[in-house]
C-alpha cells in the first residue's frame, strides 16, 4: 500500500508517457484503497496484482505485474517484465515462536510476545499478593505455585523493570532479541532504569 501511494516510486518504475501519468496514479491509488478492504477482496486483488513472491533468508521480493498498473501498455519499459519490490526481513525467535521481522525503515514492528507478557504479569500478581498481605512470604507463594522460592524471587525482580520497557513489551515494539529466554538469563536486574536499558539493549 505504501508503494502504491508513492507517486514518485510508481513513476520511476513504470516510466509512463506523459499523457498516461494521471491514469497510472489513479489506478495505483485505487489498488491501495482496495487493499484495505476485507480479506476476500484483498486475496483476489493480490492474485491479480502480484505475479510471484520469492522468500529468501534476508528479504522478500514481490513481483508486481506492470500491465495491471499500465493497462494500455504505453511505457518506455518492457511491460512483460514485472516490477520487483524488495523488503528486508529477519527471522527471529520471539518467545517460543519464530517471527518474521519486516524492516520498513520507518515504523517499529509490532510483535507481541504473549509468553513474555504473561511472565511479567505473573510477577506483578505475586508482588500484589505480598504488598496487600494476602500472603505473608515468598515461601507461601512458592508452595501455592509448586515452584522453588528462588524462582519466585527471580520473578519478583521483573516487577522492577523500567515502565517504558514494560510499555514496549505490551505494545509489541520491544527489540527482537528481548524475549522470555533472554530475560531469564538475568537472575536480578539493576534497580537503576538507565542501567537496565543499557543492560537489556534498549536505547
Amino acid at each position: 500500500c505504501d508503494w502504491l501511494n508513492d507517486a514518485t516510486a510508481i513513476l520511476n518504475e513504470l516510466n509512463p508517457v506523459p499523457e498516461q501519468i494521471e491514469n497510472v496514479l489513479v489506478i495505483a491509488q485505487t489498488f491501495a484503497t482496495q487493499l484495505n478492504g476485507n480479506a476476500s477482496q484483498q486475496y483476489k486483488l493480490l492474485r491479480t496484482l502480484v505475479d510471484r513472491i520469492v522468500v529468501s533468508k534476508d528479504k522478500v521480493e514481490l513481483a508486481i505485474k506492470q500491465e495491471c498498473l499500465l493497462p494500455e501498455q504505453t511505457s518506455t519499459n518492457d511491460n512483460s517484465t514485472p516490477i520487483i519490490l524488495s523488503i528486508n526481513v529477519q527471522l527471529k525467535r520471539c518467545g517460543y515462536a519464530m517471527c518474521l521481522i519486516v524492516s520498513d525503515g520507518n515504523k517499529p514492528q509490532v510483535v507481541r510476545d504473549q509468553h513474555l507478557i504473561a511472565h511479567i504479569a505473573k510477577a506483578h500478581q505475586w508482588l500484589a499478593l505480598l504488598t496487600t498481605g494476602k500472603v505473608t512470604s515468598i515461601k507461601e507463594i512458592a508452595t501455592t505455585e509448586n515452584v522453588d522460592p528462588s524462582h519466585v524471587t527471580r520473578m519478583l525482580h521483573r516487577t522492577f523493570l523500567a515502565p517504558d520497557i514494560v510499555r514496549t513489551v505490551l505494545n509489541g515494539t520491544q527489540p527482537a532479541h528481548f524475549n522470555l529466554k533472554y530475560l531469564k538469563q538475568f537472575r536480578a536486574l539493576p534497580i537503576d532504569w538507565n542501567e537496565q536499558r543499557k543492560l537489556l539493549g534498549f536505547k
